[in-house]
């Protein structure tokens, strides 16, 4: 009797979670210009209650074109952005501040995983409430991969992409905002912020890629770490914000990992590193930082993945890697790289994706890169094969303030 009832639990709660999803098929896309675009926007299905979607991105994004464009700044980005793909003009882009960690391990059975906390306030960004979308693209040349969207950067909310009224057009933009994703080839890389010293290339004959160009470029046509850092090398990076740079934690299948970033003359430098977080590794550029807040910005969570993986000796499973980054997000803040938005494990061996939104660790959606999956929840009808999966976690050993 009790096993029945249990049984039957189980089928409520699936019923309750089918009830949560919604469409973005329902919202007006009023500057879509393709049939493409618009299967696109189509696509995403909003996952639970706490702000995660997800969409199979089928359109042209136009990579090889955004690459030529020249853009230096977000600014320049979004306005080419709105003209090449939507057709409009838009004179603004207001992206937030955002910290983040991330670490590349392999489990006892030798995946390679690869796990990453995208850590923002959305309020900085003017948005209320979170929109995490997983967004898989398929371009016609290079590789399919998996990258995560932070919606608020497009202007969406928790419920916006399927309240049936916001205009869902600039969706259109979603390859060129991921934080972080994954390939086909077992490549996967993210974006961590670091304060001051923005990177200006400016070397005759390449052409000039903003941030999150290069997380697009890398994920489409880096199978390797190796080839991930040479991309970078081809082209003039430009800080997509005025006033901080960026470093990259590029990791692949091989269990190949490293830190990419540049200095403050702009140099393109190699780490042989596989966790890092929000301030640089480059000891002499860290040390003409002054700003206090600056000058150990994410090293209290450095310092916890750190002794994780050491006392680990570099070996987690995908639970105790999910495990670690909720140790280590972040709680609602004054600062704009406050607040974990999501967690993310990759496993680059088997190509599928655990997804934690909005730090509810209770409920972790898992996704398939490859196939076209059916949703063994019995109600997603989507391209990913989608699991709700119970919390599995030790409890955490540390407890960090924010």
């Amino acid at each position: 009797m009790n096993r029945c009832l249990f049984v039957v639990a189980v089928a409520l709660s699936a019923l309750s979670i089918c009830s949560s999803l919604c469409y973005a098929s329902d919202n007006p896309a009023h500057y879509l210009k393709t049939e493409e675009q618009k299967a696109s926007a189509a696509s995403i299905e909003k996952l639970g209650d706490k702000g995660l979607y997800k969409m199979e991105y089928s359109a042209d994004y136009r990579l090889d074109e955004v690459l030529k464009s020249g853009s230096r700044t977000s600014d320049d980005l979004l306005k080419f952005l709105l003209a090449e793909l939507l057709g409009v003009e838009n004179s603004q882009a207001a992206l937030p501040s955002f910290g983040c960690s991330a670490f590349a391990v392999r489990t006892k059975s030798g995946d390679r995983i690869f796990g990453r906390n995208f850590d923002y306030n959305q309020f900085d960004a003017g948005v209320e409430g979170n929109a995490a979308v997983l967004m898989r693209v398929r371009p016609k040349e290079g590789y399919s991969s998996v990258g995560m969207v932070p919606g608020a950067f497009a202007g969406f909310g928790t419920d916006s992409l399927c309240d049936g009224e916001t205009d869902i057009s600039n969706t259109a933009l979603f390859p060129f905002l991921i934080m972080d994703g994954m390939n086909e080839a077992g490549l996967a890389v993210s974006v961590l912020w670091l304060d001051e010293f923005p990177t200006s290339q400016d070397e005759s004959g390449k052409y000039d890629i903003t941030t999150t160009v290069a997380l697009r470029l890398m994920l489409d046509r880096a199978a390797t770490v190796e080839e991930a850092a040479k991309l970078l090398g081809d082209y003039n990076m430009w800080s997509a914000f005025p006033r901080a740079s960026f470093h990259f934690l590029v990791a692949d299948k091989t269990g190949a990992a490293k830190v990419l970033e540049y200095d403050n003359d702009n140099v393109l430098h190699v780490f042989d590193a596989n966790y890092v977080t929000n301030f640089y590794l480059n000891e002499d550029v860290q040390a003409l930082i002054t700003t206090p807040s600056h000058h150990d910005h994410g090293l209290d969570r450095y310092n916890k993945i750190e002794a994780r993986l050491k006392a680990a000796s570099n070996v987690l499973s995908e639970n105790e890697a999910m495990a670690l980054l909720k140790d280590v997000s972040q709680k609602p803040g004054e600062t704009g790289t406050s607040n974990t938005r999501w967690s993310v494990v990759y496993n680059l061996s088997s190509l599928t994706a655990k997804v934690a939104a909005a730090q509810d660790y209770d409920n972790i959606f898992s996704f398939q890169l490859k196939g076209d999956g059916g949703g063994s929840s019995g109600c997603n009808h989507g391209f990913f094969a989608l699991f709700l999966l119970p919390a599995l976690f030790i409890p955490a050993l540390w407890r960090r303030k924010h």
